[in-house]
């Protein structure tokens, strides 16, 4: 930060408008209540019905992923099932940056209680005690002894064949998790920019992503997420904008005279993470707005900080090229 600060100074006396800033940002999240059904098939195939819809995000995914690692199954051997309310038990959907932590902590602990109905029938099939039972890697066998024991799917055809009467047949739980307050995700994003005096239009030249969202499941995921909401708040700040014309009238009507960024205009993002987790039975927390809540505030002030040598303010964004350049017109 230091060095970028001299080279500020360096760039004023040259005359160039270089900004620097940095966000410090707190968000709230992962309010509410989720549910999930796990089921475990005589075949060995785990169907996961949750109350979470993901709309992009990527939770059908990180969802298989959390039951995989948790069951010792394959990832391809998981189906998650969302948005048919005929099927699902009673969710929120999706928002408030909560879904994989509260529809998450649902569906894990779903599976934890199918590990401990799958160590009962295992004791009972291989006569030992049931604190002798150890699940690992979707294999279940008597502490000591690993070769006495049965994979998941040997279970499960018992428990849907009748063969355990102490057990209810089959093997599917619904779980329900509530987070009876919320979590907080926080980071620092930073951002220099450079505005070029001759037409105005402002460039990013780096900015730095840090954000703490707890236990990270999909790094690809959380790197998606952030970037996205950056990229939202680069249009936000730099483009996006409907003026109307004197008497009221929409001058902006369609998408092509409404220019949103595209990939020649988001800068290269540097993402970084912290897990900090939370005490959710995942310990992850909310991510999904993260980019925007940090980024769009270091992107404005970075240019407000570009402009501070003219001794201007900014008073509304977009910062066009248009707009900044009728604010400074006038200033020696």
């Amino acid at each position: 930060y230091w060095n970028v600060r001299e080279e500020h100074r360096k760039a004023q006396r040259e005359g160039r408008y270089l900004g620097v800033a940095i966000t410090l940002y707190v968000d709230r999240n992962s309010f509410g209540w989720e549910s999930a059904t796990v089921r475990v098939e005589p075949t060995g195939k785990v169907a996961v019905y949750t109350g979470s819809s993901p709309h992009g995000q990527g939770e059908e995914t990180s969802f298989a992923q959390i039951v995989a690692d948790e069951l010792g199954v394959d990832i391809d051997e998981v189906t998650i099932i969302h948005g048919d309310t005929l099927a699902i038990p009673m969710g929120w959907g999706t928002g408030g940056s909560r879904s994989l932590t509260v529809g998450g902590s649902a569906i894990i602990l779903a599976c934890r209680e199918i590990k401990e109905k799958a160590r009962r029938i295992a004791a009972h099939l291989l006569e030992a005690n049931t604190e002798d039972i150890v699940y690992e890697d979707g294999r279940v066998y008597v502490r000591d002894m690993p070769e006495r024991g049965l994979t998941l799917k040997e279970i499960a055809e018992k428990a849907y064949s009748g063969a355990v009467p102490m057990e209810e047949m089959g093997m599917q739980v619904t779980r329900y998790w509530n987070n009876s307050g919320f979590f907080t995700s926080y980071g620092a994003h930073g951002v220099v920019v450079e505005i070029d005096p001759e037409t105005w239009v402002v460039k990013i030249l780096k900015a730095v992503l840090v954000d703490d969202c707890g236990r990270v499941v999909n790094p690809l995921l959380v790197e998606g997420q952030v970037v996205g909401g950056a990229a939202q708040a680069v249009g936000e700040v730099l483009y996006e904008e409907i003026p109307y014309s004197e008497d009221g009238q929409p001058l902006v009507t369609t998408l092509s005279d409404y220019p949103v960024p595209t990939a020649l205009e988001i800068p290269n993002f540097a993402t970084y993470t912290i897990e900090t987790q939370s005490n959710s039975p995942l310990g992850s927390k909310g991510v999904g707005e993260s980019g925007t809540i940090g980024f769009l505030p270091a992107l404005i002030n970075a240019i407000q900080d570009a402009l501070a040598v003219k001794g201007v303010e900014l008073s509304r964004i977009p910062a066009t090229p248009s707009y900044l350049f009728e604010l400074i017109k006038d200033i020696p």
